[in-house]
């Protein structure tokens, strides 16, 4: 290489990481309002130079980066189901991880055909995936698959005609009695949450929002300061899952718990929403994962056998219905839109069927 193509190609690399610098400046100072430590921030902008180098041998400048066609076709797709059918975030997730797991199979790195798109590659698709999935999973695998064409018929992408071409698996059999925690697991359960600590309180909290109020970890992760009603003692739920807004009665107890982490342990922050990172990078909400996982470590720690928090809504639905609560008035608590999604709550376990059976009396001679 003579020395005017080292020149060019040492100027090309200096205006890539000048572009580059300027991005991550801003970048760190975002982080460090937020709290992150100073080596991951480090480890951070030595990601972002060694990208730099990678990107001027391609001739890429970074204002150049775009997302792929994929991505720009899956981003238009959940804003089809978020604007025109009103789905939930949980939802729309679960059909654009189907969808893009059928571009995957169908085109890998090749350009999107999607002209091309033929009835017995869309069977083959799911009779392929089928046979590792479990029936439950089937079936949202083929709903997904025909919302994902819907919407590329609704936009002139495919012929019309296609979705038909998606086999219907038989619909998930009805489910068994919801699994549920016992009074003494349950008392174990919360228990196992130290008090005494900043992060103990907050998970405290987190957990009576799981077990006294029956939310779902999308409901706690997104409670704000705004949503409690210290006068009347209610919680306001607004990001829910059917969209609708849904008031509920405070217990006491979750209460106590709330103050004592407002005023013993959440720091003041530039933002309403409740249940925060109180570790690095300080002040951050708490993502719905980030709140899941408090309560499996929490199942963890007192060796209960459960894979995450659903397992107390159904424990407080299974008790409230066996106290006598009437199964409208546990849909309205749950969310349901429908009594049916709410009956497998009322199923009897047969161990409680033995315990409540009585003897057949004898007759007398």
């Amino acid at each position: 290489m003579n020395q005017k193509s080292c020149q060019s190609s040492r100027a090309g690399e200096s205006n890539v990481g000048f572009q580059l610098h300027i991005s991550f400046e801003a970048f760190a100072g975002d982080l460090r309002r937020r709290g992150y430590h100073p080596n991951t921030m480090g480890l951070y902008g030595r990601v972002v130079a060694h990208f730099g180098r990678w990107l001027s041998p391609q001739h890429v400048t970074p204002r150049q980066i775009r997302p792929t066609h994929v991505d720009r076709l899956l981003l238009e797709f959940d804003q089809h189901l978020d604007r025109v059918q009103g789905l939930a975030v949980v939802t729309r997730r679960a059909r654009q991880r189907y969808a893009r797991e059928f571009l995957e199979w169908e085109f890998g790195r090749r350009r999107l055909r999607l002209r091309t798109l033929r009835a017995r590659e869309l069977f083959r698709f799911v009779q392929v995936r089928a046979e590792h999935l479990k029936g439950t999973s089937v079936h949202a695998l083929a709903v997904g698959l025909r919302s994902f064409l819907r919407f590329l018929e609704f936009t002139g992408r495919i012929r019309l005609g296609l979705v038909a071409a998606v086999p219907c698996p038989a619909s998930p059999a009805f489910p068994p009695p919801a699994q549920v925690l016992d009074a003494g697991r349950r008392l174990r359960f919360l228990r196992s949450f130290d008090r005494y600590t900043s992060v103990g309180r907050r998970d405290y909290a987190i957990a009576l929002c799981f077990s006294e109020l029956a939310l779902r970890a999308n409901e706690v992760a997104a409670l704000t300061l705004d949503d409690v009603d210290w006068r009347a003692l209610t919680v306001r739920l607004r990001q829910t899952k059917q969209r609708r807004e849904r008031l509920l009665p405070l217990p006491s107890r979750v209460a106590r718990a709330l103050v004592a982490y407002l005023q013993r342990s959440r720091p003041a922050v530039g933002h309403r929403l409740l249940f925060i990172n109180l570790r690095p990078p300080l002040g951050r909400p708490l993502p719905t994962d980030g709140v899941r996982n408090i309560i499996r470590r929490a199942f963890d720690r007192c060796g209960i056998a459960a894979t995450g928090p659903h397992i107390l809504r159904q424990s407080w639905a299974t008790a409230a219905h066996q106290r006598g609560t009437d199964l409208k008035r546990i849909a309205d608590v749950l969310g349901h839109r429908s009594v049916d999604t709410t009956a497998p709550y009322a199923k009897v376990h047969f161990e409680q069927l033995r315990q409540a059976a009585l003897p057949w009396p004898r007759l007398q001679p």
